[in-house]
């Protein structure tokens, strides 16, 4: 299924089909209740809001200027790039990795990340909360300017930093990489 707009909001529910693809130029999109093998939304201006969506061949998401919501997502991986724009991800399951490319917004994510994951963010803060515990992830995070916060260890750097965690033979990877803003990951379990 695919859906374009040039102006006006999109509002895509109750969907089962083999791959959903949503555009919108100007306007809020809103995905709920989709039950697909792959999705695809691409806004250049307006909030996108993403919620019980299952895509087990994966999830990709473009904003050029809005926010960005996910909640009770799953999917096998998930490539979400924002320009300008906040990104909320809660209650999410990614079983091959997250990769999430932002410029300028915070990122909060909370739920499981497994496979190989890299959150960048050229400016705004970077908070993950993971289920699992630190063993269950190898992590690596470097902050050009900000303070780093990795399960009970505060490394106190403003002028940059690098620091890693977890297990090294951990199946699951994350790679935090931060120009301006704090990164903190916690972990649930």
């Amino acid at each position: 299924m695919s859906v374009k707009s040039d102006s006006g909001a999109v509002t895509a529910k109750n969907l089962t089909c083999d791959s959903l693809k949503i555009f919108s130029s100007y306007g809020d999109v809103s995905v709920a209740d989709i039950d697909a093998r792959d999705a695809s939304v691409e806004s250049n201006s307006g909030d996108i809001e993403v919620a019980n969506l299952s895509a087990p061949d994966g999830l990709t998401v473009e904003s050029s200027y809005g926010n960005v919501d996910f909640a009770t997502v799953s999917a096998g991986s998930s490539n979400v790039s924002i320009a300008s724009g906040d990104f909320s991800a809660n209650d999410v399951s990614f079983a091959n990795g997250l990769n999430v490319d932002s410029s300028y917004g915070d990122i909060e994510i909370s739920g499981v990340l497994r496979g190989d994951s890299i959150i960048e963010s050229d400016s705004g803060d970077v908070e993950l909360r993971l289920d699992g515990a630190e063993d269950d992830y190898r992590l690596s995070a470097d902050v050009d300017s900000g303070k780093i916060v990795l399960g009970d260890r505060k490394v106190e750097s403003f002028d940059g930093g690098h620091f890693e965690t977890g297990s090294a033979s951990a199946a699951n990877s994350i790679t935090i990489d931060s120009s301006y803003g704090d990164v903190e990951v916690g972990f649930r379990g």
